[in-house]
């Protein structure tokens, strides 16, 4: 075997090796949400259920009668987040890669601070500014502080899609008349649609997967979205961990069929927006 294929079988091992790695934790809670309680606290744990059943899907729907309503909830909560998101970090990163802005370059280093800041440290000034406006108790607020934590990231994503567009490409457009904006809308998305979905998607799952500011924000619990059910098993009698796995799995199916069918936006949309600019 030649050093080449050597090489090629090495690469392949280490990928497969990451691969399982990545995906057992899935497997995993897969596997335990066909277990049965006694099962699920066995030592040792079984690799695969020994009696597999589907009880614990039908229980969370059987008992749980919110569960359609609090997974409208995040998916209302992760749409319009996206939309704001998308909406204020498109026009702010165009401008951030075609004008010569004062301060720019200390801008682009707030955005990635503001990305190290984990959220629960932001948690007190929101809540000051929300309950001053009276926005406390509303979906709004969630959504309001959703997109704000996503807009940073999706600037940094998209900022390198714009400064890959061909300025010859703006100019041409406006010689034949067209304006800034029209130029923007008709030639700059168009070619950076890779971008945009993919700061979409994170945009959509950053919002669908956050529990913080539901739960601080928001007192009704009928406007708490569909991560706050997991705290219905954890209880006095101790944590259901069948049960916390089920629910788990329900809450990663919309975003695994997200996923499968824009993947193929996305995965050149991650790879130019590392590599461009």
């Amino acid at each position: 075997m030649s050093l080449k294929h050597a090489r090629r079988w090495l690469w392949c091992g280490l990928s497969l090796v990451l691969c399982v790695a990545f995906l057992f934790p899935i497997y995993w809670m897969f596997s335990a949400s066909l277990k049965t309680d006694t099962e699920i606290f066995t030592l040792p744990a079984t690799l695969l259920p020994q009696s597999p059943s589907l009880d614990n899907y039908a229980e969370i729907f059987t008992n749980q009668g919110n569960v359609g309503r609090s997974f409208l909830n995040s998916f209302i909560n992760a749409t319009l987040s996206m939309a704001f998101s998308v909406l204020l970090s498109i026009p702010a990163s165009y401008s951030l890669a075609r004008f010569r802005l004062k301060g720019k370059k200390p801008m682009l280093l707030l955005f990635l601070v503001a990305q190290m800041l984990p959220p629960t440290l932001t948690l007190t000034p929101l809540f000051i500014m929300f309950s001053n406006v009276k926005l406390t108790n509303n979906i709004l607020s969630v959504v309001l502080a959703c997109a704000a934590s996503s807009v940073p990231f999706s600037i940094m994503i998209m900022r390198p899609f714009f400064l890959s567009v061909p300025k010859e490409l703006e100019e041409a457009a406006m010689i034949d008349g067209c304006s800034r904006v029209g130029t923007f809308a008709k030639i700059i998305l168009p070619v950076s649609y890779t971008g945009v979905i993919t700061v979409a998607v994170f945009a959509f799952v950053g919002g669908w997967n956050n529990l913080v500011y539901p739960m601080t924000f928001i007192q009704n619990s009928s406007t708490w979205p569909a991560t706050a059910g997991l705290y219905a098993y954890n209880n006095e009698y101790g944590l259901q961990w069948n049960m916390v796995m089920t629910y788990a799995m329900l809450l990663m199916v919309p975003l695994l069929l997200l996923f499968i069918f824009l993947q193929k936006y996305m995965v050149p949309g991650m790879a130019d927006g590392a590599v461009k600019g």
